[in-house]
């Protein structure tokens, strides 16, 4: 995609920025000698500050990894994977409301059973 940063010039000699591209196949990539960090930056001890930015506020990441044991189906229990899973969160952590993308429900079937159910 084009940016803001490159000029029309640069763009069409094929310039693009690291951040703003996805690798679909392998690729060459050419750093240009005044973006390129010498040697005695990169080997250059990191200096040891810190500092405090905010205080009174608690740590809460958007993800939490759980660990969840699911009965593996049977004749009288033959529900879905992710329903499957669904109930084993309610049960074990009183989770509710829980969405999974198309590529969770996809690799779930065979997580699930590579791992034992586990």
């Amino acid at each position: 995609t084009k940016s803001e940063k490159l000029s029309e010039e640069e763009y069409e000699q094929g310039l693009r920025q690291a951040c703003q591209s996805s690798i679909i196949t392998d690729l060459t990539v050419y750093v240009p000698v005044e973006s390129r960090l010498e040697r005695a930056v990169l080997s250059r001890e990191a200096r040891k500050t810190s500092e405090v930015l905010a205080t009174g506020w608690r740590f809460k990441p958007p993800l939490t990894k759980l660990f969840v044991e699911l009965p593996p189906p049977t004749l009288e229990d033959n529900a879905g994977d992710l329903s499957r899973l669904l109930r084993g969160l309610r049960q074990r952590y009183n989770l509710h409301n829980i969405s999974a993308d198309f590529g969770v429900v996809k690799k779930l079937a065979k997580v699930l059973r590579d791992g034992n159910w586990k």
